[in-house]
């Protein structure tokens, strides 16, 4: 009998090792962050422009580590226009500061960072060649938010994620999107979860922003 209730002991304590010393998936993808936009902006008139806000990794670099976080508020304009940098006039809360965007070669838009984060109860406005464009917090009103989004996002990714885990910590570093279009006036958003590993391999998802289903996944 002390011998059965000795094992029972045993067996018990090991299992509270094991528990204790388990490995949680989703705080090591906290800790793993590399971006991770948490309020987005979009508004669409004679030139179309949004703004994604949250927190991302300074210098911002795709090497499977994760660097100090910063705030951060990217402005993305859609204009016609063919030059290397743009100027405009941001409005934030009514105060008002001129903003030089520089053209991205890939998408032909035209971007910058303000240095901060944005609010989602902000009112913001962007003025470009005496034209004027009110921006909409789309974000408040989406049913999944950031921290859902990452979420489900890892949880989908679980597997892949545990088999990057070294010495209790991810090889890997975890980026948190929205993915929108311009063309259509923003009428469709999703989540983009994107990871990207020390030894080159990476995934992805895009989720929908309405009910968190899994759109796409590779």
């Amino acid at each position: 009998m002390f011998n059965k209730k000795m094992l029972l002991l045993i067996s018990f304590l090991f299992c509270v090792v094991l528990t204790g010393c388990s490995i949680n998936i989703q705080d090591l993808a906290k800790q793993s962050i590399s971006e991770m936009v948490e309020v987005y902006f979009s508004g669409a008139g004679d030139f179309s422009a949004n703004i994604s806000s949250g927190q991302r990794e300074e210098p911002y670099e795709y090497n499977g580590k994760t660097g100090e976080l910063k705030d951060f508020s990217v402005v993305t304009m859609l204009v016609s226009d063919n030059q290397k940098c743009i100027q405009a006039e941001i409005s934030v809360n009514d105060k008002k500061a001129t903003i030089i965007l520089e053209q991205d070669l890939l998408s032909s838009s035209y971007v910058v960072d303000l240095g901060y984060k944005v609010s989602e109860d902000d009112k913001i406005s962007i003025k470009y060649k005496g034209s004027v464009v009110d921006l909409e917090c789309r974000s408040q009103n989406f049913n999944i938010k950031s921290s859902d989004a990452l979420e489900i996002g890892t949880e989908a990714f679980s597997d892949e994620l545990e088999n990057l885990v070294s010495k209790r910590k991810l090889s890997a570093e975890c980026y948190l999107r929205i993915i929108d279009n311009p063309n259509d006036k923003f009428n469709r958003l999703f989540w983009y979860f994107y990871i990207y590993a020390e030894n080159g391999t990476s995934h992805y998802c895009v989720i929908n922003i309405e009910d968190g289903n899994i759109l796409t996944k590779s």
